[in-house]
């Protein structure tokens, strides 16, 4: 049975190792830039060391999370993008949340606590549907994506890749979103949204 290797150890990672704790997984410890003196997981040092990994044996963990800041989600989709052509990405599901199973949930997505995915949605690789998060029925999320927390799609959305969605937000029914869109906290999304734009507000307006 592989092991874990957690791919930077932030705020975001901890909720992961959780997730693996409780599903009694084998954590062999985190790599970073530098060493975030855990006293959960060992340093296994920075990115170099994943020449001396052995595929057969781990898989990793995306533990970047986003905040909206797009070098962020440039950062988490650089990581997956590069490490992927040699290793596994774990897909993350919290016990806690609901998946249909008609669903799709692609390679290296997180699904945290309380999130709910409705029937014949797709989520894609190495994208996030945080604590919370409301994906209603036949919603296609793109790649690298982050639902935040409490955030809620109703029916029939596509989220393109590589776009963020923030905490609370409400995108209604037959929304289109970009690729790397900015939806701000809270923001209320009434119509498609062009590639590259940032919006906020109710409803939700570029700015």
């Amino acid at each position: 049975m592989k092991s874990a290797v957690i791919v930077s150890f932030g705020t975001h990672a901890q909720l992961l190792f959780e997730i693996l704790k409780i599903q009694n997984k084998s954590i062999v410890g985190y790599t970073d830039v530098r060493d975030c003196q855990s006293d959960k997981l060992t340093y296994l040092g920075n990115d170099s060391i994943f020449g001396s990994l052995d595929s057969k044996e781990i898989f990793l963990v995306n533990g970047i999370g986003t905040s909206g800041k797009r070098n962020q989600s440039q950062l988490r989709k650089n990581i997956y993008n590069t490490f992927s052509e040699k290793f596994e990405f774990a897909t993350i599901l919290h016990p806690g949340s609901i998946i249909s199973p008609s669903a799709i949930i692609e390679k290296g997505a997180q699904v945290m606590a309380g999130a709910i995915i409705q029937t014949s949605s797709r989520i894609g690789y190495n994208t996030i549907i945080n604590t919370r998060a409301s994906v209603d029925h036949n919603c296609i999320i793109g790649d690298h994506v982050h639902i935040s927390p409490g955030a809620v799609l109703c029916g029939e959305v596509t989220v393109n890749s590589g776009s963020h969605i923030g905490a609370g937000a409400t995108i209604i029914q037959n929304v289109t979103i970009g690729h790397n869109v900015v939806v701000a906290a809270g923001a209320v999304v009434i119509d498609d949204v062009p590639d590259g734009a940032v919006v906020m507000g109710v409803p939700a307006k570029r700015r």
